[in-house]
């Protein structure tokens, strides 16, 4: 397969998969409002979701790296199947609010698991000697991300916001397609070392410990805003289509450093790009706080570009060059298992807090949780590993 179509195939999945993840990340508290669910009982279950994720995660992660029978490419389709059998009830039944709390936890579930995946994959294809553009492939991705947030909150002002597990599960079967349409992902050279244990993967690799810390904690509060951005939004008199032009103006400017990536990495190290976007996640926060009126919040989310946009190639980059190559996936998973575990404490506190103190004050409390771990993260980057 010629290399532009491998960069085109690559983006769709990209783009296919981050429709349903925008509907999954910022409209699954209206769509559990809808269904009965408590601000706390959604917070809750999301990051039960999480933590769901991170089991899917390690133990995709764990196989590809040691699996000489399982392709890539069949565990990244296993993860965006998984999401469609989960929302396959949702669409055609009609469920108990338990039952439909339970599968939406598992298609949120294997949503979350599948970003580390699919970055894997991008960066088995390069390392396997194939010239995959990353950065243009995932803002291809953010793209499909910001797009789909503006017209589903379009969608939900006019029409029920039932139709969100419609889409999320046309989401996963046309990027599952386009996970299908791919070229066998290159061999990798196992025999050399194996692949490091889990539970000796941070002494292997100190590099990671403080960064998985102070990345989790920027997540917390990260997480907490994009699932409860909603009540951010209508605290200042915003709507749903408000809230869906927010999320797609930070998908669109997260868009730009992640196309651009390549030329980035001639200006500096992915090291120091990684530092900037961790410092980025605190600024945005703090804008936010200060935030009168929707066209505030807009400019707070503008810093979406600094970090959320330099944080994903970087973070790809930086993980496939400080680990050995049977670790490519692990590490890539450690990443995301940060992100994910950000989730769960973000879903798990925002909700009783914004019941119990309200939205600004969860927000000065986030600013604090953000700050310190753009410390501990930025103090990991300048540690290296003990070879």
């Amino acid at each position: 397969m010629k290399e532009k179509k491998l960069n085109a195939l690559y983006a769709l999945m990209q783009a296919s998969f981050y429709i349903g993840f925008s509907g999954a990340m910022i409209y699954s508290t209206m769509f559990l409002r809808e269904n009965r669910f408590s601000v706390s009982e959604s917070g809750a279950l999301l990051a039960v979701a999480y933590l769901a994720g991170i089991g899917i995660q390690q133990i995709a992660a764990y196989i590809g790296d040691h699996s000489r029978t399982i392709s890539l490419k069949a565990v990244t389709l296993a993860h965006t199947l998984g999401a469609v059998v989960f929302l396959l009830p949702i669409v055609f039944l009609t469920l108990p609010k338990w039952a439909l709390g339970i599968c939406f936890l598992g298609s949120t579930a294997f949503i979350v698991a599948a970003q580390s995946i699919l970055n894997a994959l991008g960066m088995a294809y390069v390392q396997g000697g194939r010239r995959v553009n990353f950065g243009l492939g995932r803002g291809i991705g953010s793209f499909g991300f910001a797009g789909s947030s503006v017209l589903l909150g379009l969608l939900f002002e006019h029409r029920s916001v039932q139709l969100l597990a419609l889409i999320m599960m046309l989401s996963g079967l046309l990027s599952s397609l386009f996970v299908l349409l791919l070229p066998r992902v290159p061999e990798r050279r196992r025999e050399e070392c194996p692949p490091v244990p889990l539970r000796r993967f941070f002494s292997e690799y100190p590099v990671f410990l403080f960064f998985v810390v102070g990345v989790t904690l920027l997540f917390t509060t990260h997480s907490l805003l994009n699932t409860y951005m909603l009540y951010v939004v209508e605290s200042v008199g915003g709507s749903s289509t408000q809230l869906g032009l927010v999320v797609a103006f930070a998908g669109f400017v997260e868009l730009i450093p992640m196309v651009i990536y390549s030329l980035l990495q001639k200006r500096a190290t992915d090291r120091w790009w990684l530092g900037l976007s961790m410092i980025a996640f605190t600024v945005k926060v703090i804008f936010l706080y200060f935030a009168q009126n929707v066209g505030m919040i807009f400019l707070s989310q503008g810093f979406q570009m600094l970090a959320f946009g330099l944080l994903t190639p970087s973070s790809t980059y930086y993980a496939a060059q400080v680990v050995r190559e049977q670790d490519l996936i692990r590490g890539q998973a450690m990443i995301l298992f940060a992100i994910i575990l950000g989730g769960v404490f973000g879903n798990l506190t925002g909700g009783p807090l914004i019941d119990g103190i309200g939205i600004r004050n969860t927000l000065l409390i986030g600013i604090g949780i953000s700050f310190v771990g753009t410390v501990i993260s930025v103090r990991g980057l300048r540690q290296r590993n003990a070879q």
